[in-house]
């Protein structure tokens, strides 16, 4: 232990002269370390701003495209809403349509069945049932 530490001892005594030629390197450097220390500030400053931009911008952007997915979700919600009661609105139309063609099979067969029967109590699906009951299957 002894001899590592005598070995350590002559590498900082071989050290020592180079150590005092820089000196006055380092002494001369000072200065403009000195005079850097604004810019260097400077340019954090400048850094941390940028990141605060870029992050805005960021947020900004992701609220802005998860409005912007929201909207289009509630359109294609609407637009869905459209298509479904189109659809309703077609099979309703088409109901009344099978009511009044049964209405018109069980008159020429003269059974008793009004249009109230039919059309004036909607859905239409529960009055044709109602109206296939009430004509003879031989119709």
């Amino acid at each position: 232990m002894d001899k590592h530490l005598g070995n350590m001892q002559t590498s900082i005594n071989d050290m020592q002269p180079t150590m005092n030629d820089m000196q006055p390197i380092m002494n001369d450097m000072q200065p403009t370390m000195n005079n850097m220390q604004p810019t260097m500030n400077d340019t954090k400053a400048s850094i941390n701003n940028m990141q605060a931009y870029v992050d805005n911008r960021l947020e900004r952007a992701e609220r802005r495209t998860t409005e912007q997915f929201e909207a289009l979700e509630d359109r294609l919600t609407e637009i869905d809403s459209h298509i479904t009661r189109g659809f309703n609105d077609a099979n309703y139309r088409l109901d009344i349509q099978q009511c009044r063609a049964l209405l018109a099979k069980a008159k020429t067969h003269n059974l008793t069945v009004s249009d109230d029967n039919f059309l004036l109590h909607p859905p239409a699906t529960t009055q044709c049932q109602y109206a296939w009951q009430s004509i003879p299957s031989y119709c």
